[in-house]
């Protein structure tokens, strides 16, 4: 899934991001918040990269932690911090995977992100150009869902239950995120989990703040 990126509407510590993805045609726009050189909070598009093509909207409100701690402590930290983001989701979405239609509702939702550094000065090659700065770090992201219905002849199923990705992520200073990779996924059922076959990525294409 290729995306640009669009930056506008400076207001203090606070930028207007906007997110087109060009499979589908869906633009998102959010308010990114920087407190004290840290990412307090960013658009989430795990939803996008997974099913793609989606109905429906989610809403997302921050709760707690950061989306990327500030320059000053990840040195501190050596390159191997470790961090946490909350955040509150609600709204439903419908999309189709692997031949049925799958629904997801959404109200007051906890979505968890574990982060990891895992190594910098990364290469990295995407269709916006190749960096060789880029910082890999891994996701976890654990994710609360309401009620997920799965619209099958051979097994429908309408439940509560948790999903959690394991992705890496890839960074460029100055740039933002470039490069996505969904690793794994597993569903919560009946107190254990299973792996869901549910994986893909998405890349840069283009973005304002490449000069």
């Amino acid at each position: 899934m290729e995306y640009a990126w669009s930056v506008s509407e400076q207001s203090g510590d606070t930028v207007k991001l906007g997110t087109l993805f060009y499979d589908s045609g869906t633009v998102l726009s959010a308010d990114v918040k920087c407190v004290d050189g840290a990412v307090e909070n960013f658009p989430l598009t795990v939803s996008n990269i997974v099913f793609g093509d989606m109905e429906g909207e989610i809403e997302y409100e921050y709760v707690s932690g950061k989306y990327l701690p500030s320059y000053e402590e990840i040195e501190a930290g050596n390159w191997e911090n470790s961090w946490q983001t909350v955040v509150n989701s609600s709204g439903s979405i419908t999309a189709e995977y692997d031949g049925e239609s799958v629904a997801i509702v959404l109200e007051d939702s906890p979505l968890t992100m574990n982060w990891q550094i895992l190594e910098k000065d990364v290469s990295v090659s995407v269709p916006a150009g190749s960096f060789d700065n880029a910082v890999k770090i891994n996701q976890e992201l654990i994710y609360s869902i309401n009620s997920l219905t799965i619209e099958s002849s051979e097994l429908p199923m309408d439940i509560s239950t948790e999903m959690t990705f394991d992705s890496d992520y890839w960074f460029v200073p100055n740039i933002g995120l470039v490069k996505t990779q969904v690793n794994s996924t597993s569903m919560e059922l009946f107190g254990s989990a299973f792996p869901v076959e549910m994986t893909g990525g998405s890349v840069l294409k283009s973005s304002n703040l490449i000069q």
